[in-house]
């Protein structure tokens, strides 16, 4: 057209050029992921990133004891980050996931919990010991039938497979076990020996919770709470649920999830009943069981007369 020739021989004939803005139009420039591709993971990380949350106190203070009780067994300064992801191992079971991460921000209901609640208030002490009945005191002090025979049924199963078993003090040990390391006599780690000191001390800690609630809320008579050999056997059944679990998880059918037949022989070989009868690979026997005696051959160990 002419006018837009008119324009053109004015361009041309400039001496300097006009200066353009090649910016895009603000309500075309779109910003963020497309909604249509974004998942529901990647949506709430984004949305926990916007929002600033002021840390709890009590999440603080131990993440700060297990920061210090894994630096004190394994001599590394874990970060906040990495104590919440070895929560969150593939080892334990989502439900003693939870009970950990619940641990951290101390949100059970016992302790100083009750205190703030009226006509509650006597809940807050343990009936036993007359100390605060907190998450602490529950897992590592408490005189009441459960906790001190928990630990040394799981001491007495480590020390078959480690020379020496942690004192456990307080709660960073058991939350901070997911970092533990051990290493052979060539520096190597013993990664099937630190799969199952995953598993001992977290079942272990989840059992004597689980066993200390049902004291308190359905077994209030001491008459019926629970004997030396009922602890036991609970404990045994919970490690034993573990290991045919284990067992049934090798199976190809679970594709990806699947654990390595190699990785189940290296975490139970050394602790089962009766091993010495046992095939060298045991993963498809049912009926295997994680034996707490002392192995067959000590016969000398526990003072019986020499076998026929």
């Amino acid at each position: 057209s002419k006018n837009a020739k008119a324009l053109a021989n004015t361009g041309v004939h400039k001496e300097q050029c006009d200066a353009l803005d090649l910016n895009p139009n603000p309500n075309f420039n779109l910003t963020g992921a497309k909604l249509s591709l974004v998942s529901q993971a990647t949506a709430y990380k984004g949305l926990r990133e916007r929002e600033q949350v002021a840390p709890r106190l009590s999440t603080t203070i131990n993440l700060d004891i297990t920061r210090h009780a894994v630096n004190d067994l394994t001599g590394h300064m874990p970060t906040d980050a990495q104590m919440w992801r070895s929560i969150r191992s593939k080892d334990i079971t989502r439900t003693i996931r939870v009970f950990l991460w619940k641990v951290l921000h101390k949100t059970q209901k016992c302790g100083d919990y009750w205190l703030k609640i009226p006509t509650f208030e006597h809940r807050g002490t343990c009936s036993e010991c007359g100390v605060e009945d907190s998450i602490t005191h529950i897992l590592t002090e408490c005189s009441a039938p459960g906790q001190s025979e928990i630990w040394n049924l799981a001491k007495k199963v480590w020390l078959k497979k480690h020379d020496s078993w942690p004192s456990i003090k307080g709660l960073g040990l058991i939350v901070g076990c997911c970092m533990a390391k051990f290493y052979n006599e060539k520096g190597q780690r013993k990664l099937g020996t630190e799969r199952l000191y995953r598993i001992l001390m977290t079942e272990s800690a989840h059992l004597i919770w689980r066993i200390r609630c049902e004291r308190v809320l359905e077994r209030n008579d001491r008459d019926q709470w629970h004997t030396a050999k009922e602890i036991s056997n609970r404990w045994q059944s919970a490690l034993n649920k573990r290991l045919a679990l284990d067992q049934a998880m090798t199976s190809r059918k679970y594709e990806s999830k699947a654990i390595k037949a190699k990785t189940v022989l290296h975490t139970w070989s050394g602790i089962l009943h009766n091993e010495q009868s046992l095939p060298d690979d045991w993963i498809g026997l049912p009926g295997v069981l994680v034996g707490i005696g002392p192995p067959e051959w000590a016969w000398w160990e526990r003072h019986e007369p020499e076998p026929p």
